[in-house]
């Protein structure tokens, strides 16, 4: 494990792991986040876990209880099968129509939707797989290796509220972090570049949480420009958190992955929004608003909407975490 030279141990990441992917008694957990989450490197101590329980209105929430890997009896010999089932995690409703993609180094194996029941069958070779769960949403990646004897169990749990990521070493927190003075109908203030360009772009960051649930520093995942950094600095810096806590009930010191957007303030007022608001929860099941608004890049804009332009639909590169330099809080000594 890497220990930085602030004196402490530093969570580790991929990049410094020796754990055997095939390993089943590694703890993995990942969550959704507010976009498409990269695929994290097989045999990584990362947990991920969604905390921001303001949040749930924004998707419905994916649970894996227990994924089930088992020979079917009239299958080829050389494919096993993958099922499990798809549920809300807060009260154990199953989903229907939840997406599941199996992918390996050579791209999708396999995919199909969840029955009414939320149960789903994806028949696949032995090896190690990333399944991946999609809903509205919310989205939801578990690792999973199927052996020769398709002999297989993995156990995992997402809690996919909001636009926060836990990530700390070896095993989530009994009790997550709570963002305390979080108001997620807010949109942050604007640069007069951001609003000149009329600009809807992003930013991620790694939050480096202490016990007491300051912000103590945090690093650009991804920059969100127009000279919109030393607002996302301010914006985390006056976060405060009621502190994670262990099995023993003791606060523990974390990361979180936080994002924060900036909405095309023009497409805002076409929606007869305030550009102090985040574009509100609508329909069923619920999305965002903005959610109709097409990524930079997908393709060509929505020409029939009141106001055609494209949103940030862009993700953290977690592969910056052991490049990118920490942004201390001021003062802090």
């Amino acid at each position: 494990m890497p220990v930085m030279n602030h004196g402490y141990r530093a969570p580790q990441i991929c990049r410094f792991c020796r754990a055997d992917p095939r390993d089943r008694n590694l703890p993995f957990f990942d969550a959704w986040h507010g976009a498409d989450l990269p695929r994290v490197h097989r045999g990584t101590w990362l947990a991920l876990a969604a905390v921001m329980a303001s949040l749930r209105a924004l998707a419905p929430v994916l649970a894996l209880p227990l994924l089930f890997v088992t020979r079917p009896a009239a299958a080829d010999e050389l494919e096993c099968r993958v099922r499990g089932q798809v549920a809300d995690v807060q009260n154990g409703v199953a989903i229907a129509g939840a997406r599941v993609l199996v992918t390996d180094k050579s791209g999708l194996r396999g995919s199909t939707v969840s029955d009414g029941s939320g149960r789903y069958v994806v028949f696949v070779p032995p090896g190690d797989y990333d399944v991946e769960f999609v809903y509205g949403k919310a989205h939801a990646m578990n690792h999973v290796t199927v052996t020769e004897s398709c002999a297989a169990t993995l156990d995992g749990k997402v809690d996919a509220t909001g636009e926060v990521i836990v990530i700390q070493d070896q095993k989530p927190p009994s009790v997550p972090a709570k963002p305390l003075n979080f108001r997620s109908r807010r949109n942050p203030p604007y640069s007069e570049e951001a609003l000149d360009k009329d600009a809807w772009t992003r930013a991620w960051m790694l939050l480096d949480v202490s016990v007491t649930g300051q912000v103590t520093q945090f690093k650009f995942l991804k920059r969100p420009g127009y000279d919109l950094e030393a607002i996302a600095a301010k914006e985390v810096f006056d976060l405060q958190f009621e502190p994670a806590r262990d099995e023993h009930g003791q606060p523990m010191r974390i990361w979180l992955v936080w994002g924060l957007e900036w909405p095309s303030n023009e497409w805002l007022m076409r929606m007869n929004l305030p550009r102090t608001t985040r574009p509100p929860v609508v329909g069923f099941p619920p999305r965002q608003m903005s959610d109709g608004v097409p990524c930079k890049g997908s393709g060509p804009m929505h020409l029939g909407s009141l106001f055609p332009t494209y949103r940030d639909c862009s993700t953290p590169d977690l592969s910056r975490i052991p490049k990118e330099p920490w942004i201390e809080r001021p003062g802090l000594k």
